[in-house]
């Protein structure tokens, strides 16, 4: 396990300011849920959205204390006669090989008892808080999101091989659910590759290919030229040939439109007004005053130069390559 940082003293500033720059368990349980996008928005800046623990927003750390020790006397309860150990963490790991993966887990483990699995090792233990609506969701496992932070905990620590996610849910007064998870290679392969993607797309400062971003909406993150080329992902393909046939539609529609329009109109002839069943079809004339820019600049060209701004926009465009 390589230790980044000893939080134990450390500022909350200077903690959050090397969370900013890693990719940690949180970031990545999110993305795993199905939210690349916010995530790559939230950690490039191009959209300040703090990703944060869900289910842990506002817990102090003598709750979390407090869940944990609580957790203890549970799994004392279920293990008559082990022992139990739990240890605040108070470090940020980095993985061996992905500098940029980092993980803070909440706390120690280690049950010594012949009836638990991993007897005598030290694992990791996630503490949670949520709200009664939710107890469901820790009925038959840890909640996804937990469970997904807590598998990429053992994947950037590497070397414990189970954790416990210890979640107080509170209802009238408040109810405890704990399950342990092992480590799953097929699931860390998979965490492996979704780091490795998030990297790529933060370092570049694109959003993932498949997000459902509004034009509007990524005009305003990309409005100026910063890289001359940059060569595509050939999936990309499929999207091209999609928005070609889409504009070859539109272009078909429109010629149609103004086909039926012409026809209607001509039955309109010089009238203003057409009453057909229960549509009201009408051709008005409109009258609109326009300043002539044209006659302007050749009277006055310096108050022309001098109350011309200059706008700069970008063009969307595809064409063949040469």
């Amino acid at each position: 396990m390589k230790v980044l940082a000893d939080t134990k003293n450390m500022l909350d500033s200077d903690i959050q300011a090397i969370r900013a720059e890693k990719l940690g368990s949180s970031e990545i349980a999110w993305a795993a849920l199905g939210n690349e996008c916010e995530v790559v928005l939230d950690k490039t800046g191009l959209v300040k959205k703090e990703i944060t623990n869900l289910l842990k927003v506002g817990v102090g750390l003598e709750l979390e204390q407090f869940n944990a020790e609580h957790c203890g006397q549970v799994l004392a309860e279920r293990y008559p006669g082990a022992i139990i150990e739990i240890e605040k963490v108070d470090k940020i790991f980095e993985h061996e090989a992905l500098s940029y993966r980092t993980s803070s887990p909440d706390f120690w483990v280690t049950i010594s008892h012949d009836l638990f699995p991993f007897s005598g090792e030290r694992g990791l233990m996630e503490t949670k808080t949520t709200a009664g609506m939710n107890l469901s969701q820790w009925e038959d496992g840890p909640a996804d999101y937990a469970d997904w932070q807590m598998r990429d905990q053992l994947f950037v620590l590497d070397e414990p091989k189970f954790a416990i996610g210890s979640a107080l849910i509170f209802t009238q007064q408040y109810d405890h659910r704990w399950h342990c998870i092992e480590r799953d290679p097929e699931v860390e392969n998979y965490i492996e590759e979704l780091s490795k993607k998030l990297h790529n797309y933060i370092d570049r400062k694109i959003i993932p290919e498949d997000s459902d971003l509004s034009m509007m909406q990524v005009k305003a993150l990309y409005p100026r030229v910063e890289i001359p080329t940059v060569e595509l992902a050939s999936v990309l393909l499929e999207t091209i040939e999609q928005y070609e046939a889409q504009k070859e539609q539109e272009k078909a529609a429109k010629k149609a439109v103004d086909a039926l329009q012409a026809r209607l109109c001509a039955q309109l002839g010089g009238a203003e007004r057409g009453m057909c069943g229960d549509r009201v079809i009408t051709w008005k004339e409109v009258s609109a005053k326009r300043f002539d820019s044209t006659t302007f600049k050749k009277a006055h060209p310096e108050l022309v130069e001098h109350f011309t701004k200059e706008s700069t926009f970008r063009r969307f465009n595809i064409s063949k390559a040469k």
